[in-house]
Order: C-alpha cells, then sequence, then structure tokens
C-alpha cells in the first residue's frame, strides 16, 4: 500500500465480521417526554457504539431483534413448516452467539462513532462509522423497528464496505447451501449445468476462508465459470479475499468490480480505493460525494475529500476541505495530520509547524523530532527547515 492509501484493503474483510452484529436501547424506568423516532435512533446509535467500543458483548446481543432478522431471512427464502422452524433455530446459534465479535476485536481495535440519524432511500437509519486503528473507515445504517412491546429493536443493517444489507447476503449465501432458487446465487447455480459441482467450491470457499487460507479460496473462486463469477456477491466475496492476499490482486479485483458494477452508488465506498490506486481523482470525489450527501458532515469523508483534492491539484480546496473536518470533529487528528503534510509537500513550512502547534494545544502533545520519518522526503524536508528547527530543534 502507498503512503496516501485512503482506505485500508483489510478493512473491507474486517468488517464482515460485522455481519451479526446485536443491539438496542435500554428504557428509563421513570416517566421521560416522548421522543421522536430519529431521536430514538440517535440514541441507539450511541448505545450501539458505547457496547461495542467497551467489547461489552453480551449488552450487545441482548439489545437485538434476532428472531426478526432470521425470520425475514427466511421470508425471502420461502421457507415454511417445520424446515424454516429448523433453519431460523440453526441462524439463531450464530447471531446470538457473541465469539464473532471476540474474533473480530482480536483482528484490528476500532473505535464506533455514533453520527446520529439520517434519512436514507426514505427510511431514517442509525449511522455508526467505525475507525480502525491501523487506519481507514467504514460506515454501518442501522434499520430498526419496534417489536410487540414496542421497543425499538435493529432488524437489518446495511454496510457501506460491502454495498449490501446483512439480511440480503444471508439470504444470498443461505439459498446457496439449502438450494433455494430466490437468492442470486441460487440462480445462478440453477442456470450452470455443473450445479452440484458449484456448491461444493463454493462450500469449499467457505470453508478455506473461515480457517484463513485466502489464497486457496480464492484460486477456487477464480475457476468458477465466468457467468458465476462476474455475479455481484461473487465479485464482492473475490474482493473480501484478494484484500487479505495482496495489493496486486486486490487491485484486480476492484478493477473488475468498477467495471461491473461501478455505475451502482451503493457501491461507491468500495470502489474509493479502486479510483486512488488509478489516480482517477475524477470519480474518487464523485465517489466521495455521494457518501458525503448519504451520510452528512463528516470528519473522515471530508479528509478523504481534502486528500483527493490536494492529489488533484486543488490544493486551496482541499485545504478548506481539511479545515471542515477538523471543525467537525476537532478532536479526530487525521485531518490536522493531512494538512501539516500537505503544506510541508508545498513546502509552506511555517504553516505546517502552526499545524503542529494546533495539534499540540488540541491533544496535549509536543512533538519531537522522532515523530517524523525523515525516510520520506516530504517529512524530511519539514525537520530539515527552518521553522520546525526553530520549533523543535536541529536533527
Amino acid at each position: 500500500m502507498t503512503s496516501h492509501n485512503l482506505i485500508a484493503p483489510s478493512a473491507i474483510t474486517r468488517i464482515l465480521a460485522l455481519l451479526f452484529v446485536l443491539f438496542t436501547t435500554t428504557q428509563a424506568a421513570h416517566a421521560a417526554p416522548k421522543k421522536s423516532f430519529a431521536e430514538e435512533l440517535d440514541a441507539l446509535g450511541a448505545n450501539f457504539s458505547e457496547y461495542m467500543n467497551q467489547q461489552d458483548f453480551v449488552a450487545v446481543l441482548n439489545l437485538f431483534d434476532t428472531q426478526q432478522l432470521a425470520s425475514s431471512v427466511s421470508d425471502q427464502l420461502e421457507l415454511t413448516g417445520k424446515f424454516r422452524k429448523d433453519f431460523e433455530t440453526g441462524m439463531l446459534q450464530s447471531l446470538n452467539s457473541p465469539q464473532w465479535l471476540r474474533n473480530f476485536l482480536q483482528q484490528d481495535t476500532p473505535t464506533f462513532i455514533s453520527k446520529g440519524a439520517r434519512k436514507i432511500d426514505g427510511k431514517y437509519r442509525a449511522i455508526v462509522r467505525i475507525d480502525y486503528e491501523t487506519g481507514g473507515h467504514n460506515f454501518l445504517e442501522l434499520l430498526c423497528k419496534r417489536n410487540q412491546a414496542g421497543e425499538l429493536k435493529i432488524v437489518d443493517f446495511f454496510i457501506a464496505t460491502t454495498g449490501q444489507n446483512v439480511v440480503a447476503t444471508l439470504v444470498d449465501t443461505s439459498a446457496l447451501l439449502l438450494k433455494q432458487q430466490s437468492g442470486v446465487v441460487a440462480k445462478l447455480i440453477a442456470a450452470y449445468q455443473g450445479e452440484e459441482n458449484l456448491q461444493q467450491k463454493i462450500k469449499q470457499i467457505n470453508e478455506l476462508r473461515s480457517q484463513g487460507k485466502f489464497a486457496e479460496a480464492h484460486n477456487i473462486l477464480q475457476s468458477l465459470p465466468d457467468s458465476v463469477r462476474d455475479s455481484e456477491i461473487i465479485v464482492s466475496m473475490s474482493i473480501m479475499l484478494s484484500s487479505n492476499i495482496s495489493d496486486e490482486l486486490y487491485r484486480a479485483d476492484l478493477n473488475r468490480l468498477a467495471k461491473l458494477y461501478g455505475d451502482k452508488p451503493r457501491f461507491s465506498f468500495m470502489l474509493i480505493d479502486h479510483y486512488f490506486y488509478e489516480e482517477d481523482f475524477t470519480n474518487a470525489l464523485k465517489a466521495t460525494g455521494i457518501m458525503q450527501k448519504r451520510y452528512g458532515t463528516d470528519a473522515a469523508l471530508l479528509n478523504l475529500q481534502g486528500r483527493l483534492l490536494h492529489l488533484d491539484g486543488k490544493g486551496k480546496k482541499g485545504n478548506k476541505a481539511l479545515e471542515a473536518a477538523i471543525k467537525a470533529e476537532p478532536y479526530t487528528i487525521d485531518a490536522y495530520w493531512s494538512l501539516m503534510e500537505f503544506y510541508a509537500a508545498d513546502k509552506q513550512f511555517q504553516l505546517a509547524v502552526d499545524t503542529m502547534s494546533r495539534m499540540e494545544s488540541q491533544f496535549d502533545y509536543t512533538f519531537s523530532i522522532e515523530d517524523f520519518d525523515t525516510s520520506d522526503p516530504t517529512m524530511a524536508a519539514l525537520v530539515n527547515s527552518d521553522a520546525f528547527k526553530q520549533k523543535v530543534g536541529t536533527p
């Protein structure tokens, strides 16, 4: 990955663990003013973020309507009778287990940030941003309904880095294993003469992926017929695998996604990496703009926009976006660092040092020479500038 990579490839795979996130809100015992639906969603998103940050998996799992989620999958698969009951029982065993959360948090230490309620596609959703310790971001859109007791519960959620709702993903993967015809993969199987062989290959891929054998799984996936490999769900699966193998494979799979489904807005976030690699900053900015329209003022997206504008030769607009990111979330360091970096790249060393001073004041920190990677020509030039020496000292 380059030093300017905007979204860590591994973020796409890491976020798959969130297929079974569960939570609800708690209610006070005393009477309180009635909240609007948007206000309830806002509170729900805040609770979810707090529980995830505390790694309180029991609290998360106890706050989710898993039965409704499982029922939605069964409905779309058109399951009935005892088979439906058995299917939902098996699914609930996975949905109600916190083990996937523990595994997910062993891979990285993400921070969950509630972004309030937004009206998307005609319905209010609670928005949560995920910031990864190793870099990169993701967004969740939590879709909620009231249960019979009138409690607001999550019944589905959309993951920005997959471009799909969880229920839809579970329908497609379950359809494959159950040989139902309502899912995308199952329809592909029905249209393919080697149905049994194809189903077995998909099962092998899933097993290898669960064992961390990503390269082996990717090799099997590449042997599938073109008509299958070009489907949305298989292209997405390929990206999930290749992001854990190499940049070369990851870029190739992103390129396929762009060619096949690049016109679909729901894949905008997923494709920002692709446009960045291709130095197609026009489309990268367009994709970022789609996400900003969807999620509103957000420091992470403004930071992406600012960096892309700089890389596109529009430094003044880039600085404006970075300052907007700082204003939106003063305690998020990324935009400060981006601003300092681009001032240094433009040899505006005093402005870079002034930005350092802003960071020191905001984050109660004192910079030293050791904080800068002088193997990077931009940082080396900054460290050797008169403005830097006057503030920090001589290397």
